[in-house]
């Protein structure tokens, strides 16, 4: 069907107030009066529709819900199979659940099973029930009440055995042992991983709610009652068993697009459980309208925003049964779990958590003070969470400071003299290096064609030479040091007697000592920086002198 894309407060007026009038007529006068009402308004006559079948559907679950005119009773003592029934547990307009006992030479044991009614005989029904049975086939965990066995009656009606769970509804259990609000999260936790583990088995259970989440006398929860469970792209479901089955929920716990008969997913359940949190942290629904006025009740699920509830602790309606006073407990739901509440309730199914996991990871993380999905990522409030987290150690962290505070001010004088001390000694450096380089290359050029010039240019790079051999030395091998060290004993050997002119000192072995050694330095520099223009150059011109001087000595090989 489609979707009136323009739904306003004002549209959405308009149609409560026509189903209102149209619920109090008969019902082969409904479907004419809202043809009439909507006449020209082709998508309010479809929402209309489609309210109406979920109205009535509510209104008729809800009914059947509380019928007490099945003879469940009458079944005591019959036999199902092995299992014989004790009593009756629950039962509604379309069938009971039965306490059982296995009764046979195998073994003895207490069981619960579930039956349609004798005088049902919709093939939906009987789709729906069948349905129910698969799902559970396929649910293998701790925490959801286990199939154990199944069949078909001798008046042909379907059943299937199911572990009995003795224990109460969450909310009664939370109550009557009344749990603190870190016991009540980590029982919800519980619930969370359930059904995680069912959608990610293509399971909507579409009906969350305290009384089909029991915990056990051991304290352990069991998920029961998928009657109205989908499973995601049931190719074996046809569209008419799926439209029945979207009719069929419990409104208080129904999430919007429920209400408003749209596509049922996994953030469906997801709205459920934000509902059944706030009934735990709060003890009272997040609506105010009553469930005996679905309309209404429909109008606030689908309009409204809840309260948080923090805010609701000192309102009527509020549980007694958490064992704090309402102030005490108004900052402990304020922040982080009202956010994580607020998040899962939101209207737009794609706006709340991505999974029943990240829900359950988020009342996690704020159980131990951990930054959380719900919450704005700041720096102040990553800040606020370390501290909560860590109290004491940031106490000790705190005084720590106030001791190390006189220490912190000599520190600091220290670091200025010593930042001092080595600013005096990089200038010192500084210099010696630009003396050692115009020892190097500047002052053996301006003197080279003086006659008996060599043996002072020799001194003069010698000294300059041993100077840059100290300087390598303090400076870790410094780049820049082991270039110009290169390059100057590339220059002393050009002196000393590796100069192809006859402008040198004749000395060819020393000569040949130290340009090799001049080499070697520039290769250093050339591995640590082969990039560098610089030192690439200089071994380029290191090696063409190497060269030159091999092959005017006459070493060719």
């Amino acid at each position: 069907m489609p979707h009136d894309p323009a739904m306003t407060p004002e549209r959405w007026q308009k149609l409560t107030e026509l189903l209102n009038d149209c619920l109090e007529l008969p019902l082969s006068e409904q479907q004419p009066f809202l043809e009439t009402q909507c006449a020209g308004d082709t998508p309010l006559l479809v929402e209309a529709r489609k309210l109406l079948s979920n109205a009535t559907g509510a209104t008729e679950f809800l009914e059947s819900a509380v019928d007490t005119s099945i003879p469940g009773n009458s079944l005591v003592g019959k036999r199902f199979g092995a299992y014989r029934v004790t009593g009756v547990i629950a039962q509604g307009g379309m069938g009971a659940v039965l306490k059982a006992i296995r009764d046979d030479d195998a073994y003895k044991k207490d069981v619960a099973i579930k039956v349609i009614r004798s005088d049902v005989g919709s093939g939906n029904v009987v789709a729906r029930f069948k349905a129910e049975r698969q799902i559970l086939a396929t649910l293998d965990h701790p925490h959801i009440a286990r199939l154990i066995d199944g069949g078909t009656t001798d008046d042909g009606r379907p059943y299937f055995v199911m572990d009995y769970v003795d224990g109460e509804p969450i909310d009664v259990y939370c109550q009557t042992q009344q749990l603190t609000i870190p016991q009540r999260l980590a029982l919800f936790r519980t619930v969370c991983e359930t059904v995680h583990f069912a959608h990610q088995r293509l399971v909507v259970h579409r009906d969350l709610k305290p009384s089909n989440i029991f915990v056990d006398r051991s304290g352990n929860v069991k998920l029961l009652d998928f009657g109205i469970a989908k499973i995601v792209k049931p190719e074996h479901l046809q569209n008419e068993f799926e439209l029945t089955l979207a009719q069929a929920m419990t409104p208080a716990y129904a999430s919007p697009e429920q209400i408003k008969g749209e596509t049922i997913t996994t953030a469906s359940d997801i709205y459920a459980l934000g509902v059944i949190l706030y009934r735990l942290l709060a003890g009272r629904s997040p609506y105010n309208t009553e469930p005996t006025k679905p309309l209404d009740l429909a109008r606030e699920i689908v309009e409204t925003d809840p309260q948080r509830p923090s805010t609701v602790v000192f309102s009527a309606g509020a549980s007694t049964s958490l064992s704090i006073e309402p102030a005490r407990l108004k900052r402990t739901l304020q922040g982080d779990l009202d956010n994580i509440v607020m998040m899962a309730l939101r209207k737009e199914p794609s706006r709340r958590y991505l999974s029943a996991e990240q829900l359950g990871e988020d009342v996690r993380r704020s159980l131990h003070h951990e930054a959380v999905l719900a919450h704005e990522d700041t720096l102040v409030y990553r800040a606020r969470k370390f501290v909560q987290r860590n109290t004491w150690g940031t106490a000790l962290a705190g005084l720590g400071v106030v001791a190390l505070s006189g220490l912190t001010a000599v520190a600091l004088w220290q670091a200025q003299k010593a930042t001092t001390e080595k600013n005096r000694a990089e200038a010192h450096f500084a210099s010696v290096r630009k003396l050692a380089n115009a020892s190097i290359f500047e002052i053996p050029n301006a003197i080279k064609n003086l006659p008996g010039s060599a043996k002072v240019q020799q001194k003069l790079i010698e000294n300059a030479v041993a100077y840059l051999d100290g300087l390598a030395a303090e400076k870790n091998k410094d780049i820049g040091i082991l270039t110009e060290l290169g390059a100057g004993y590339v220059s002393l050997s050009q002196i000393e007697g590796s100069a192809i002119t006859s402008s040198n000192l004749g000395n060819a072995k020393s000569g040949r000592i130290s340009l090799e050694t001049g080499v070697a330095y520039l290769r250093s520099a050339y591995a640590q920086r082969p990039n560098d223009p610089n030192v690439s150059y200089e071994l380029a011109l290191a090696l063409r002198k190497q060269a030159q001087f091999e092959w005017y000595q006459q070493h060719y090989v």
